[in-house]
This record gives C-alpha cells, sequence and structure tokens, in this order.
C-alpha cells in the first residue's frame, strides 16, 4: 500500500471525527477550544496511522478506537460518561457501517473483489474512499443538527439497551465484513444484511429521540410541581411578612404618637420633636404599599415586585383596574409574579434605562393583564421560544409554562409582541369557567 495515500486517508477521517466532537461537546477549561481540537486531531490521527501499518484485526481496531474516541471526550470535553460513550460507539459504527456498505456495494457495481478494494491502491479504493467519507461527513452533520435541536435525556437501563443493542451492531458488521473479505461473491446477500444493520440503528436513533423527549417532559412537569409548591410557599410567607408589618406599622405609629406628645409636654424639646416628627414622616411613612389594592395577594405580590424592580433601578408603573376577583390567590400569585419576574429579568439585561408597565382590567367577560418593559434587542427573532437564559434552564425555565397552564386552566390566550424596544405581553382569562 502507498503509504502517503493512506496518510490521505486518515487525515481526511481524522478531520471529520474531530470536527465533529468540536461542534457536538464544549472543551473543559484545560485548553481553549482551539487547542483542545488540535490534540484530538493528532491523537485520531496518529492512531488511524498506525492502524495501517500495525497488524490487527478489523474489530480490535474498532474497539481500540472506540476507547481512544472515550478517553479523548472524558479528558478533553465536557459531559457525562454516558454521552462520552454513546457519541464514541456511533461514531465508531457509522464509521464502519458506511465502510463496509460502500465497498461492498462498489464490489458488486464494478465487480472487483472486496479484498482488493480494501488493500490495492487504484482509483476505484480511491472513489470508494472518498465517497465514505462524504456520506460519512453528511451523516454525523444530521447528528449535529438534531443534538442542537433535541436534548437528551436517558435512564441507566436505557442507556444499558442502547449500548448493547449498537455494541452488537459493531461486532456483527465485523463479522459480516470479515466473510465478506475471505468469501468472492454473494455481495448482494451482504449488502442486504448491512443495510438491514443500518436500518436498525437509524429507527434505534429516532427511538432515543423519542425516549429523550419523553423523558425531559416528565421531569419538566415534575420541576413545574415543584416550582409551584415553591411559589405557594413564597406566597404564604410573604403573606405572613405583610401582615406582619401591617402590625409594626401600626404599633409604632402608636408608639410614636405617644413619645410626641410626652415631648410636647415638656420644655426644650424642639429637637426631640423635630427628629421623631422625621421619623414619623421619612422612616415610618416608607413602609407603605407601592399600589393600594384592596385585594391582599394581589397587593402583596405586586407590592414586592415593585419594591424588587425599584432595588435593581427599574422604573416600574401600575394601573390595576380590576382585581381578578375570579381567579384564585394561589393562581392570581404565580400568574402575576412569573409575569413580573420575566420582565425584571429581560430589563436586568439593559444597558441604559429600563421600564416596566402593569396594567390590569376587566373587558367584555374576560380579565386582561398587559405588561410591558423594555428591551434592546430583538427577543422574538433571537429567542422566539422564551427560553431562559439563566444557567439552571431546568428549574428556571418553567416560569412560563405555569403562566400558560393557568391561562388555559381559565379558557384564556396569550400573546407577545415587541413593538421597536418595547416586548409586550398580553393575557386574557375568561371571568366565568364552564
Amino acid at each position: 500500500m502507498n503509504h502517503l495515500t493512506e496518510l490521505f486517508y486518515s487525515t481526511i477521517e481524522s478531520l471529520i471525527i474531530t470536527g465533529f466532537i468540536y461542534n457536538f461537546f464544549e472543551s473543559k477549561n484545560r485548553y481553549s477550544k482551539k487547542i483542545t481540537a488540535i490534540i484530538s486531531f493528532s491523537f485520531i490521527f496518529i492512531f488511524s496511522s498506525l492502524m495501517t501499518v500495525v497488524n490487527l484485526s478489523w474489530i480490535e481496531t474498532i474497539f481500540l478506537f472506540l476507547f481512544l474516541l472515550i478517553g479523548i471526550l472524558e479528558y478533553f470535553y465536557e459531559g457525562k460518561l454516558w454521552e462520552h460513550i454513546l457519541t464514541a460507539i456511533t461514531v465508531s459504527i457509522l464509521l464502519a457501517l458506511i465502510d463496509v456498505c460502500i465497498l461492498t456495494l462498489m464490489s458488486e457495481i464494478i465487480g472487483i473483489e472486496y479484498s482488493e478494494l480494501v488493500i490495492k491502491n487504484s482509483l476505484s479504493r480511491f472513489l470508494a474512499v472518498i465517497i465514505t467519507k462524504i456520506i460519512y461527513l453528511f451523516l454525523l452533520s444530521i447528528i449535529i443538527f438534531f443534538k442542537k435541536r433535541y436534548s437528551l435525556m436517558l435512564h441507566h437501563i436505557e442507556l444499558l439497551m442502547i449500548s448493547f443493542t449498537l455494541i452488537v451492531s459493531i461486532i456483527l458488521i465485523s463479522l459480516v465484513r470479515n466473510v465478506i473479505y475471505e468469501i468472492n461473491g454473494h455481495y448482494n446477500e451482504f449488502l442486504v444484511i448491512l443495510l438491514c444493520v443500518l436500518l436498525l440503528n437509524i429507527v434505534q436513533y429516532y427511538i432515543v429521540i423519542y425516549i429523550s423527549k419523553k423523558n425531559i417532559a416528565e421531569k419538566n412537569i415534575y420541576l413545574m410541581h415543584k416550582q409551584i409548591e415553591m411559589q405557594e410557599d413564597n406566597i404564604h410567607n410573604l403573606e405572613k411578612q405583610y401582615d406582619e408589618i401591617t402590625k409594626i406599622r401600626h404599633d409604632m405609629k402608636n408608639y410614636l404618637y405617644c413619645a410626641l406628645n410626652l415631648a410636647k409636654q415638656g420644655d426644650n424639646n424642639a429637637e426631640l420633636i423635630k427628629y421623631l416628627e422625621n421619623l414619623s414622616k421619612n422612616k415610618i411613612d416608607k413602609i407603605i404599599d407601592y399600589v393600594q389594592v384592596n385585594r391582599k395577594i394581589l397587593s402583596i405580590i405586586i407590592n414586592s415586585k415593585i419594591g424588587t424592580a425599584k432595588n435593581k433601578n427599574i422604573n416600574i408603573q401600575c394601573m390595576v383596574m380590576s382585581e381578578l376577583d375570579n381567579i384564585s390567590d394561589i393562581d392570581v400569585g404565580i400568574l402575576i409574579a412569573n409575569l413580573l419576574d420575566n420582565a425584571i429579568e429581560a430589563c436586568e439585561k439593559n444597558k441604559k434605562e429600563s421600564e416596566i408597565i402593569l396594567k390590569l382590567w376587566s373587558n367584555a367577560g374576560y380579565y386582561c393583564i398587559n405588561i410591558m418593559n423594555t428591551v434592546e434587542t430583538d427577543v422574538l427573532i433571537n429567542n422566539p421560544h422564551l427560553v431562559t437564559s439563566k444557567k439552571n434552564k431546568m428549574m428556571h425555565g418553567i416560569g412560563l409554562n405555569s403562566v400558560k397552564d393557568i391561562v388555559q386552566k381559565y379558557n384564556g390566550m396569550i400573546n407577545f409582541e415587541q413593538k421597536s424596544n418595547r416586548f409586550y405581553v398580553y393575557v386574557s382569562l375568561s371571568k366565568c369557567i364552564l
């Protein structure tokens, strides 16, 4: 064999695999992503080059390559061990399957023995290798596309079953390849077997996606229930704090009233009187509601979020013309709290002055909620699904789902719109639930 030609084949293969893992995983902080890619390429290229001169069986080569990939992924790239194992097996089985299928197909079409296509350098082998690498690159690109579109979440038993099937596929491909290598002819039968293995793995890949979506949906439902429970607890705690503040405010005013009267009865107490009057005006009177709302739960939530927004230097206005009387306290608390939290989170990203406007009113049998917050980017283009930007997306991406569930519960609608630098959320809830 021409070693230069084999080095060329190894270079192409190593570039494809390195490009795949470079786009599939985030690199660890040991090195920069580019340095990590160069090191990964070097290991894969050296291994591929050595295998052209070392006399090992095909299946031994595949399993050594599998362990090499797992080691590279574990040391250099982020991700769980099962993700690295599953990825390494997928990369290995695809390479082996495409290689054997293309060589078998070409042997049948052009009438050249399989062993000659594997060993001898010729135009036919060159074409076979190039076609193999192009198909390999195409399929790996599809996997990257699905990776970016779908998240994977598998349980241990599911992982074992999938990994077992993939390993059996590798062994089966290796056995078929060895038989083809030794026997001349019968390429049609072997090609059917290989295509069946390919179909099996394609079906399994879609099964993995289906199982992952199901597991993620169940996890989201669980997290949403846990977050709703936490929000209910927070609302109850806010109610207690509100009651305590009301008592303190009432008692403090009584204490100050007595102190002022006592001070006025004495002599030369001008400074004391002035101090107590300022204390009454500037301190105690500040323990007041930003918005006066008769409905206790609504008052607690709105005033709490106004305080949070003001602490973050966000201008906020509220116009309450309806107190959402037919909506349960818990639903009102979760709905308004999540909508205002999202608006505050969006305003925190702004570099310029931010503003939030909340409006509540009723119209034609519906309660209407309108929240506007300023933005500095095109939200619906950059983030059409309104995915949270917080790191722990599992725990922080549930709020909008809770809002949507409440909207659905009250036969309502929710819409999002952006006009210039203003982002609007429109919610309508039916006053009557059938």
